[in-house]
C-alpha cells in the first residue's frame, strides 16, 4: 500500500471525529429539508388554492384578477406556515436533545403539543393536496363520458337516417292506402273485380309497412346493442382508471409523507449535529472562548471603547490588576492580566518601549485580531 493511500485511510477511518464524518450528511439533510418545504408547499397548493379561489371569486373579485390573487395569497400563506413549522420543529428538537428526550418538562410538553399540531396540519395539507394533484379519474371520466355520448349520438344519427327512409316509405304507403280505401268506398259493390284488386294493393302495402316496422325494430335493437357495448367498454375503462388512480394516489401520498419526514429529520439532525459538536469541542474551545471574551472586555476598557487611538500609552499593568481585583470576581487576576499583556504583545496590539507599553493598532483592529485569536492558537493543535 502506498503511503498516500494509507494516509487517506488513516484520516478517514481513525482520525475523523463525529463532526468531520457527519458534516456532509448534516449539510445534505438540512439542504434537502428546504427543498422538502418547497415540495410541501407544492402539494398543499392543490388543496388550499381552490378554496381561496372560490372564496375570493365569491366575496372579492372575479376573473383573472381573482386567480392571480388566490395564487399569490396561497403561496404566501403556505410559505409562512412552512417557516413557522421549521422554527417550531427546530425548537422542539433542540429541547429534546438537550433534555435527552425527557417529555416531562413543561417547555418540552408545550413545544411537543404545538409541534404535533403543526405537523398534523401540515401532513393533512400536503397529503390531501397530493391526492387532489394525483386525482385524475374525474377529469378522465368526464372525457370518456363525453366521448361515449358523441359516439352514441353519432350512431343514433346514422340509424335515425336509415329509419327515416323506412318511415317516409310507410307514410307514403299509408297515404296510398287511404286513397285506395276511398276509391273502394266509391266503387259500386257490383264492381267486385276492381274492388278486389284495390284491396289487394292495400294488403300489399300493409305487408310492406309491417316489414318496414320490423326492420325499424331491428334497427332499434341493433342500435341499443351497440350503445350497450360502448357503455360496457366505458365502464371497463372507468374501472381501470379507478384502479390506476388509486395507485397514483398512494404514490403521491407516500411522497407527501416522505417530504414531511425529510423536513422533520433534516431539522432534527442539524440540531443533533450542532449539540454533539458543541459537546465534543467544548473542552478545548471553551477556554479559548472565555479568554477571547475576557480579552475583548479588557481591550474595551483600555481603549475606552475607541477613545484611545494608535500609539497611545496603555494603562500600567499594576494599576489594571488592582482595578480588576476591585471590580471583578476573577480568580487569580494577576495571572490573567500577565497572560493578557503577553498575548497582546505577541499579537502586536501593544508594544513595549522602555518601561511603558503603547498601542500599535486602532481599537477596531485590536478587536478584529482578538476575534481571530482562536484560529491562531488552534494552529498548534495538530502538533504531535
Amino acid at each position: 500500500m502506498q503511503i498516500d493511500k494509507y494516509d487517506k485511510l488513516k484520516e478517514r477511518i481513525v482520525e475523523q471525529d463525529f463532526e468531520s464524518r457527519n458534516k456532509n450528511l448534516k449539510n445534505w439533510l438540512f439542504t434537502v429539508s428546504f427543498l422538502a418545504n418547497i415540495g410541501s408547499i407544492f402539494f398543499a397548493y392543490f388543496l388550499v388554492y381552490p378554496a381561496f379561489l372560490k372564496a375570493v371569486g365569491t366575496n372579492l373579485i372575479s376573473g383573472q384578477f381573482a386567480n392571480i390573487f388566490a395564487i399569490i395569497f396561497t403561496i404566501i400563506i403556505l410559505a409562512i406556515f412552512e417557516i413557522i413549522k421549521r422554527i417550531v420543529v427546530g425548537n422542539l428538537s433542540l429541547d429534546l436533545i438537550k433534555t435527552k428526550w425527557n417529555f416531562a418538562k413543561r417547555e418540552v410538553i408545550w413545544w411537543s403539543i404545538l409541534t404535533l399540531s403543526i405537523i398534523i396540519s401540515s401532513a393533512y395539507l400536503s397529503i390531501d393536496g397530493a391526492m387532489n394533484f394525483a386525482q385524475t379519474t374525474k377529469h378522465q371520466n368526464i372525457l370518456i363520458e363525453n366521448s361515449i355520448k358523441t359516439q352514441a349520438d353519432s350512431l343514433t344519427n346514422v340509424y335515425n337516417q336509415r329509419k327515416t327512409v323506412l318511415i317516409n316509405d310507410n307514410n307514403k304507403l299509408r297515404d296510398s292506402n287511404t286513397g285506395l280505401r276511398k276509391k273502394i268506398d266509391q266503387t259500386p259493390l257490383t264492381y267486385r273485380t276492381i274492388r278486389s284488386e284495390l284491396q289487394n294493393v292495400i294488403n300489399q302495402n300493409l305487408d310492406v309497412i309491417q316489414s318496414n316496422d320490423n326492420k325499424m325494430d331491428g334497427l332499434d335493437k341493433e342500435l341499443n346493442s351497440k350503445i350497450e357495448t360502448i357503455k360496457k367498454d366505458q365502464t371497463t375503462i372507468i374501472n381501470n382508471n379507478l384502479r390506476n388512480n388509486v395507485g397514483t394516489i398512494i404514490l403521491f401520498t407516500f411522497m407527501a409523507s416522505f417530504i414531511e419526514f425529510l423536513i422533520i429529520f433534516g431539522i432534527w439532525y442539524k440540531e443533533l449535529y450542532d449539540v454533539k459538536c458543541l459537546q465534543l469541542n467544548e473542552p478545548k474551545l471553551e477556554p479559548i472562548r472565555l479568554k477571547k471574551k475576557r480579552y475583548i472586555t479588557l481591550l474595551k476598557f483600555i481603549y475606552k471603547e475607541g477613545l484611545v487611538g494608535r500609539d497611545e500609552q496603555v494603562m500600567p499593568g499594576l494599576k489594571l490588576k488592582q482595578m480588576v481585583k476591585e471590580k471583578s470576581n476573577l480568580l487569580n487576576p494577576d495571572k490573567i492580566i500577565d497572560e493578557f499583556f503577553n498575548d497582546m504583545d505577541h499579537l502586536n496590539i501593544f508594544k513595549v518601549i522602555g518601561k511603558k507599553r503603547f498601542t500599535t493598532v486602532s481599537y477596531n483592529e485590536a478587536i478584529k485580531k482578538i476575534q481571530d485569536f482562536d484560529d491562531t492558537l488552534r494552529l498548534l493543535e495538530n502538533l504531535e
